[in-house]
């Protein structure tokens, strides 16, 4: 660790804190399976939780670092682990990456925002209603539990009608018997 003059801020930093206003410990893979079978060692621990949602800021190493987690696992007794898990377009979650989050245990806790693409579009989103029916249409195939789903509920700008497509989400789930474990509206 070192001080950073914010006037003169390192490409490092920017490189993974792209407004570099939150210093960021950036660790590679290998030294996050490290550090997982460290304390499972240690300490006995089982469980991990990846406190924000930067685990999946690129695609490519979120799911080496998932490939290494099934590979490190399928050495030790299996591990359990959470992320909050940033939502991205269809094409950005492709079936592998949900077949290695079922195979390494994971469990997401993840923001919708909304469901409406008028309100989605006024937060400037990268998402879409359905990405947000893809996504839970994947981790229900590939049995990954949704531990928790927020969204916002009176956005400055939305109307009655955003309001009410609310309800393509309720019936999503019970039509698809999908679960979300625990919910939570801002």
């Amino acid at each position: 660790m070192r001080e950073i003059n914010l006037k003169k801020k390192p490409k490092e930093l920017l490189t993974v804190s792209p407004k570099g206003t939150v210093p960021v410990l950036l660790l590679s893979n290998e030294e996050v399976i490290a550090e997982i079978d460290h304390y499972y060692n240690e300490v006995g621990a089982t469980g991990f939780s990846f406190a924000d949602n930067t685990i999946n800021g690129s695609d490519s190493e979120y799911l080496k670092f998932l490939k290494l987690l099934v590979k490190w696992q399928d050495k030790n007794e299996p591990v359990f682990w959470s992320c909050q898990y940033a939502l991205k377009r269809k094409k950005q979650q492709p079936e592998e990456l949900f077949d290695y989050l079922s195979q390494a245990n994971g469990r997401l806790s993840i923001g919708f925002d909304h469901v409406s693409d008028v309100i989605l579009t006024h937060m400037k989103k990268l998402y879409v209603w359905d990405d947000i029916k893809h996504f839970l249409t994947q981790s229900k195939k590939y049995n990954v539990p949704i531990t928790v789903a927020n969204w916002i509920v009176g956005y400055p700008t939305e109307t009655q009608k955003d309001f009410m497509e609310y309800k393509k989400l309720i019936n999503f789930l019970k039509e698809n018997g999908s679960t979300i474990i625990t919910q939570s509206t801002l």
